[in-house]
This record gives structure tokens, sequence and C-alpha cells, in this order.
């Protein structure tokens, strides 16, 4: 399963909901309870970083965007609302 770190800046609440919209709707599974940032899995390897730039760049044009791989994930630690871990370690643990 290839993992991913979306993260933008200067985006509106209409663009940053239409990109969570769209990925509740594909075939992706996200974790987005920090209002910029989106972890994404992707267990058939159809996307990479660019490709994650280029579609939140569809929802946010103007928007300050990076998008990186996670290859491994040796270690994580999170304070967000309890229901969040079983995505987290479920996902995030190698």
């Amino acid at each position: 399963m290839n993992r991913f770190v979306i993260i933008v800046e200067d985006v509106t609440k209409t663009q940053r909901d239409a990109f969570t919209s769209w990925l509740k709707e594909s075939p992706y599974g996200f974790w987005h309870y920090i209002t910029t940032l989106w972890i994404v899995t992707d267990s058939k390897g159809e996307m990479d970083a660019t490709s994650w730039r280029e579609k939140a760049q569809e929802f946010m044009p103007d928007a300050t965007i990076i998008s990186l791989q996670l290859e491994r994930v040796r270690d994580w630690a999170c304070v967000a609302p309890k229901k969040s871990f079983g995505w987290l370690e479920k996902h995030m643990s190698d």
C-alpha cells in the first residue's frame, strides 16, 4: 500500500471541502482531521506524489501544495479526536 501526505496552504474552505468530497467518492482511503492536511492510502499503486499534487491542484488551483510519499512509517504520534486513531493504527503501521 502506498501512503501520501498532502499539505496545502492559501485555500478556501469550499476548495478543501471539494477535495475531501472527491476523496470520499474515490477508491482511496484517507485521514483528514487537520484542516489543510490529508494522509491518503492507495492500495493499487495508481498514484504518485506528482499525481496527488495535480489532483489537489484541480480543486485548489492557487494553493501552495506539497505531496509526500511515505515509504516507511517507523513511528507516529498524534493529538486528534479519539475516533481518528483506528484509521491511523490500521494504515500507518509497517
